[in-house]
Formats: C-alpha cells, structure tokens, sequence
C-alpha cells in the first residue's frame, strides 16, 4: 500500500513517505529477521532482492556471516587444520624417509670434496623438502549454504525439517537452534497491544475493526500529523 506509484498527488506520495520512514522505525528489518527467514526453507523462493540490494548483501554471505557471528563455524575450521597438520606430517615423514640417506651422505665428509653441482642438488633438495605441498579445498561452509539454498523443498514444518535434514547441513541446523528460538514478539509489537487494549476497553466495545484499525493507526502516526 506504501508503494509509490507516481500516479498520485504530492500530498499522498509525501504521506506515503513519511508512513514507510515511520515504520521502518518502528519495525525495522535487520539481518537477524532475514537470516531467521531463510532458514524457513519453505520460503526460499520468494524474492527478497530488494532488501540485498539495498544493504549490498547476498543470501549466502548474509548466512555465511550469521554462522561467523554465533561462532559455529569453528568446529569445520578445527577439522580443516586438523587434517591439512596431519598430511602435511605424513609428507614430510615420507620425504624424510625417502631422502634421508641421501642427506646423510650428501653431508658426509667426502661431499666437502665434490663439486658445486651437487651442493646445487642439496640445496634443491632441501627446498623440495620443507616446501609445503598446495592443499586445494572448497569450504564446506559456504558449499553447505549453497546446497541449501539451491534444494527445492516442500516443507510445512520447519523443525520438522531441520530434524530429518540436520546431519546434511549441520552448521545451519546449529543456527537454526539458535535463530529460530529467539522470540519472534519485540517491544514495538508489545506497545501495539497495548494501545489497542486502551482503545477498546469496556466502555467501548462496540467498535468496529475497520475503525479500530484506524484509530491504532493514527494513534501510532501522530507525530507526524504534527510535525506537517
């Protein structure tokens, strides 16, 4: 209802406006709120470009961050050093093994004596040696956000979801433990129902909806009646 159309007057278009900036203040949208919301798999297929756009975000990085923030991605980076630690012990026990009665008789006395070709050899050897080999990976992480966001699912229980799909995307069942636990209610809201129970008291019952929806409307826009 908020969206302009410029086809109205100047007047509706600036009210308009000062609607939008209102509730934008009093219910504002935060990362948290979108996060939450994306890990509802049955909403991934509406469009939320316009709010990624606006806070030059994307769905993976904004999941990728909250996984950050809550610190559940230390688990996979333990792992991930964990085993580049033990292949890189394994290659330099085997290169050890492998190279080792060369060295030994490289170093030997004899060798003082031999020409600069193998001095060249040894130092090549030895580089070849504590060079650590090139370990190409893909973050799991960020491959788990992808497979999820992708996955077309039909789903009208959400923890239901998480339950059965936990052990496939386990960094985002762990937020999803912390994310959707979080009390959707917020002290705007809260102030909302109380107004209301202010308008419609036993004095006044006989209200209509459509009037008390207006009331609580003005009621919640005052300031900017009086500020235009």
């Amino acid at each position: 209802m908020l969206h302009s159309t410029a086809t109205e007057s100047s007047v509706i278009e600036e009210l308009k406006h000062l609607l939008s900036k209102n509730l934008d203040t009093r219910f504002p949208i935060t990362p948290l709120n979108i996060c939450g919301f994306l890990l509802d798999p049955s909403q991934l297929k509406i469009d939320i470009n316009r709010y990624l756009t606006q806070n030059n975000t994307t769905e993976e990085k904004l999941l990728l961050d909250m996984i950050k923030k809550f610190k559940i991605d230390h688990v996979s980076r333990a792992t991930t050093i964990e085993n580049i630690h033990t292949s890189s012990t394994s290659s330099s026990a085997t290169t050890s093994e492998t190279s080792s009665p060369r060295i030994k008789r490289n170093l030997s006395v004899e060798y003082m004596y031999e020409s600069q070709h193998n001095m060249k050899k040894l130092r090549e050897n030895l580089i070849q040696k504590h060079t650590p080999s090139p370990i190409i990976s893909i973050d799991p992480i960020i491959a788990e956000i992808d497979s999820y966001l992708k996955s077309d699912v039909v789903c009208d229980d959400v923890l239901a979801f998480w339950r059965s799909s936990g052990d496939k995307f386990y960094h985002l069942k762990r937020l999803a433990q912390i994310v959707l636990a979080i009390l959707a209610t917020s002290t705007p809201s809260e102030q909302v129902f109380s107004t209301t129970e202010l308008i419609l008291n036993a004095k006044r019952t006989m209200l209509a909806s459509e009037n008390v929806g207006k009331i609580q409307m003005i009621h919640d826009n005052y300031d900017l009646l009086k500020k235009n």
